[in-house]
């Protein structure tokens, strides 16, 4: 005979009367919802996720590069830019002057801080315009625009800054030959 204290027998209730509320209410009859339902659930989602994808275009190989060169885009037949050598991307501080290989500078140190993007009446730094083209940005630099050819352009940075094109700075530059 097993002589069981009272204390054990509540401890016993408790594991009990637990690992019913665990288990969940019972079910009559097999349960092959799960087992079929969820798979097909999300074979279907995948499968209307790869239509929705294919449909916008995202497994359609990418346009042709432009090459701004070929005869259709230049009639004239200039080269239009040249690739400059990589002359890194550290960072100085803002009150260091740097020098450059090109005139105006494409890569190299530059102040931690970059130039706002939009348009300038004076030149900016080069230290800190070099910084925005880091960032992936475009500088447009100029020299010797009549009032007229200057209007034009500020205006034509202004219409593709407003669009997609948000990261643009221009600057007259009076060095530039």
């Amino acid at each position: 005979m097993t002589l069981d204290l009272r204390r054990d027998r509540r401890a016993k209730e408790r594991r009990t009367a637990k690992g019913r509320r665990s288990a969940g209410p019972a079910r009559p009859g097999p349960r092959i919802g799960n087992a079929f339902v969820r798979p097909v659930i999300v074979a279907v989602l995948i499968f209307a996720a790869v239509l929705g994808l294919r449909a916008s275009g995202a497994f359609d190989p990418g346009p042709p590069k432009l090459d701004p060169n070929d005869a259709r885009f230049n009639p004239a037949g200039q080269v239009v830019g040249v690739k400059q050598k990589d002359e890194g991307r550290g960072h100085v501080a803002n009150d260091k002057t740097v020098s450059y290989g090109t005139t105006p500078p494409t890569s190299g140190d530059h102040w931690d801080t970059p130039a706002a993007w939009g348009s300038y009446d004076r030149q900016q730094p080069n230290e800190r315009t070099v910084h925005n083209l880091e960032h992936g940005g475009i500088v447009v630099s100029y020299n010797g625009l009549t009032p007229d050819d200057e209007k034009q352009l500020k205006a034509v940075v202004s219409q593709l800054r407003s669009g997609t094109f948000r990261k643009i700075l221009i600057q007259p530059y009076p060095t530039l030959n």
